[in-house]
Parts: C-alpha cells; structure tokens; sequence
C-alpha cells in the first residue's frame, strides 16, 4: 500500500479539518463534478431560502453550465478555494456574468479563488467580499451600483473591456490590490483605493481612471487614493475629473502618501475640480507635450489647488504643473522641485535640491538620512514625499550604485510594432534580446553597443532575427548592460 495521498484526498483531509473547525455547514464542489455537488449551481440550489453555507472549491477550473450565471438570491454563501489559492482554483465564465437573475437577499464572500476570462459582477444589496481573488475580465467588471463591493489582496490582470470598477461613492473599496498589465482603463469608478499597486497598464484611448459630475452633481463617486504606487503606466491622463461648471471647485481630488514612478503621459487632468495633493512622490515621469499635473476651468469657481510635501523630481519634459487661463494658481507647501520644469505655482517654502533617493534607478524612493525631504532636514520640519528614510549615507554617492533599467514599452499590448525605453545612469555596453517564455531566444535587437548615459529609445516590430513575423502571444524582453540584468513582458496582438 502506498504511503503518498493523491492532491484530491489532501484536499478532501483539509475539508474535513475546516468542517471539524466549527459548526458551519459546508458542501465540497469539485471542477470535474465529483463532491457533494455536480456544479456551483446544484450545491446552491440544495441550500433553502434564507439558509448559508460555505462552498468550499477544489482545485482546477470551474466552466460551463452550472458554474457561471449563478442564480443565488436569499442566501448567504462563502465560496472558497480549498487551497486557498487563486491561481490553483478558477470559475471561468467565458465572457458572461457570474451571477443572474434577482440578487435580492444575496449576502456573498470569496477567498481565494480566480475568475478567468469573465463578465460582469454584479453588486447584490446586502453587499459581495473579496479576499486573495484574481480578476481577468473580458466583458464588464466588478459593478457596485445595488450594494458595497469590498475587495482586498486581490489582483487584477488581463482585463481587456472598460469599465474594469464602477460605482457610486464609497460603494466600493479596494485595499491591498494589484492591478497588473491591463491593456485597458478601469471606468468610472466611485472607488476608494488602499494601498494599491499600478505597473504597466496602458489605456490606448483615454485616461485609466475618469469621472465626469453633470449639473446635479451625478454621478457620485470619483476616487481617492492613498498610499498607491504607480510605475511604468501608460495613459492619456492617467486620472481625470470634470465638475460641471455650476458646482466649480465643489468636488475633490484627494491622494495622498502616492508614488508615480516612471509613467508616461499626464498624471491627473482636471477640469474645474478642487484637488489635493500630500505626501506624493512624482519622480522620473515622461511625456512630450504632458504636464504632470493640468489644471484648467470652465467657471473658474472656488479654492486654489493644494500641493503638500510633495517631491517632483527629474522630469524630462514639463511643465510640471499646468493652469490653464482663469485658473488660480495652485499655492504648492513644502515641496520638492529638482530637476524638473516647475511651471504655474505659488511656493511657500518649497526647495530645490537633490532629494537623495535610496536607489531611484531600481524604484527605490525612500531617502538617505541626509535627504533634505526629511523632516529633520528642513525648514517646514516635515516629510516631503511618500517614503522616509530607508537607507544610511554613502560617503561620496548620492544613492546606491545605479543599474540600468529597461523602463517599458509602449504601446503594450502592440501591433505591429513597441517602443521600447532604456535608461542607462552611465555609458555601458547594451545586449537587448527578444525571448519566447520557453527560453527560446528569439532576436538580438542591441549586440553589445556602448550606448551613452541618458534614456534611448528602440523600436521593435515585433519580428524574430529571420525577419518573419512572430505568432500573437506574451514575449519577454532582457536588457543586459553595466552588469546588470533587467527584464520585461511584452504582448504581440496580431
């Protein structure tokens, strides 16, 4: 006899231990119809109206029939993977709702689980939980219009239709999440953002988050945002807000404690709105024709934009902040500005002066115990910035030693072809290869040329070194320069 357990009985072991736990009723589902129930849909309609109990998922993929378009009304009902793994235990909806039907007395909480190439989610009134889940959306997304949506640990890639998150104010919060090259904006949301992380989406047509109040002040929501870091996103703003000129200057922009690293294009555009910036790191973002931030009017109504201990350092093009005619120019507190066009403000005890950056080339902002950002430093005696110290001084550096950094590629997805950008700190010799995920390596785009200090920029067609065209599919790209080796994703859409 053996003495291994298959993963199917490992599983059904960890069941009985969550049931033995505690005395709430639970139903064990798997993907190929064997456990308590065939499908999702059979395992809930066993449960009478007004009862609960927790479905606890095995591993594999949820499809077809009986697992998507769940009619779950009068219940309260915890799915959750066995594993406690997202990327081991998936519903794919094929594009369709998870729910239908009356979600009338649906009180929902999901742990750990996938939802692959789906449809929209659906708010019912009494609210839906996610824990540790994983979001690829391929027709609507997570909407929170009947009740609150509350997401958390979650991640969010491959969504590919807007709008990704919609609601209305304070419907819906996310905290601790990623959201992960998505090749699309994520809407209108009435969202409220914790912690977060954006890396490498791209919106090819507009902002990545918008919102847009008409003369009655509808829809509400917006967003906030604090504590969120955003790297190497590509969109045309990233954040825009337009009030409606009858209540000008009502509606407010509040991040705070943010990172923008290394986006392209404007960060927020706003039109009429009353914003507040405080403790934000703005720091190395790029765009010809952009600002960082643009303010214009149409009512030209209300308080001056607010900028607080701030840092907005080494932009390459400007201005940095942008006010269009009639706008009062934003009055900028105990701010940072270094290497980087200032544009249209009011400085009260602002500063120009390297901030002192831990490893700016590798995304490291928090600050050297000498960095003139820390409190103890200056003369407003406060943080200016996201991060504090996280490093002690070298003596004669700056910041630790440089590495070159293949920044992105934009547009990604593409077709036919991406521009790709390399930062190098110091002249270096440059391989830049194309792989296949296998390890295949595909094209030699830079052999070995010493390249100069600064930013440069290669155009890929997305061809392999025999000049044919290379299948749709993901592709990495691998800079290898000054003894460092950096990497990054690219997908090719024929």
């Amino acid at each position: 006899m053996s003495g291994r357990c298959s993963v199917k009985q490992i599983l059904m072991i960890v069941a009985a231990c969550l049931l033995a736990a505690g005395s709430v009723q639970a139903t064990i589902v798997n993907p190929d119809g064997s456990g308590d129930y065939p499908t999702l849909q059979a395992a809930i309609d066993a449960i009478p109206n007004g009862g609960s109990d927790t479905l606890l998922l095995g591993n594999g993929t949820f499809s077809g029939p009986g697992n998507r378009q769940l009619q779950v009304s009068f219940r309260n009902l915890r799915f959750q993977s066995l594993a406690s793994d997202s990327s081991l235990c998936g519903i794919d909806t094929d594009g369709l709702s998870l729910f239908s039907g009356v979600l009338d007395g649906f009180n929902g909480e999901f742990q750990g689980i996938g939802f692959l190439d789906c449809g929209m989610i659906l708010s019912s009134p009494s609210g839906l939980d996610f824990r540790n889940c994983r979001f690829s959306f391929v027709a609507g997304g997570l909407y929170a219009f009947f009740g609150g949506i509350d997401v958390q640990d979650s991640e969010f890639t491959g969504c590919t239709v807007p709008p990704v998150l919609e609601g209305e104010a304070g419907s819906l919060t996310v905290t601790n999440c990623r959201f992960i090259d998505n090749p699309t904006d994520f809407g209108d949301p009435g969202v409220s953002f914790q912690d977060c992380l954006f890396r490498g989406n791209v919106s090819p047509e507009g902002p990545l988050f918008s919102h847009t109040f008409d003369e009655a002040g509808f829809p509400y929501g917006g967003f906030s945002f604090s504590g969120c870091r955003f790297e190497a996103n590509h969109a045309a703003p990233l954040l825009e807000m337009v009030s409606a000129p009858s209540n000008s200057g009502t509606y407010l922009l509040n991040l705070d404690d943010c990172v923008f690293w290394r986006n392209e294009g404007t960060i927020a555009a706003l039109v009429d709105v009353h914003p507040h910036f405080t403790n934000c790191s703005f720091v190395e973002n790029y765009g010809a024709g952009t600002s960082e931030i643009d303010l214009s009017c149409v009512a030209c109504l209300g308080d001056a934009a607010y900028l607080w201990r701030n840092i907005h350092a080494f932009r390459e093009a400007g201005p940095t902040i942008a006010a269009g005619p009639g706008v009062i120019p934003p009055t900028v507190h105990c701010s940072d500005f270094y290497q980087t066009p200032a544009g249209a403000y009011v400085p009260v005890d602002c500063i120009v002066a390297d901030p002192g950056f831990c490893g700016r080339q590798a995304g490291d902002l928090t600050l050297l115990t000498s960095s003139p950002c820390l409190p103890e430093n200056n003369a407003c005696g406060m943080l200016m910035g996201a991060e504090g110290q996280g490093c002690e001084d070298v003596t004669g550096a700056a910041e630790t030693a440089p590495v070159a950094a293949l920044l992105a590629a934009h547009p990604n997805p593409f077709n036919p072809s991406t521009r790709l950008a390399i930062d190098l700190p110091a002249p270096a010799a440059v391989q830049l290869s194309a792989y296949a995920l296998d390890g295949r390596r595909l094209a030699v785009l830079l052999a070995g040329r010493t390249l100069p200090a600064g930013r440069h920029s290669i155009d890929w067609d997305g061809r392999d070194a025999a000049g044919q065209p290379l299948a749709s599919g993901v592709y990495l790209l691998v800079l290898e320069a000054g003894g460092q080796r950096q990497s990054l994703k690219l997908t090719l859409l024929r």
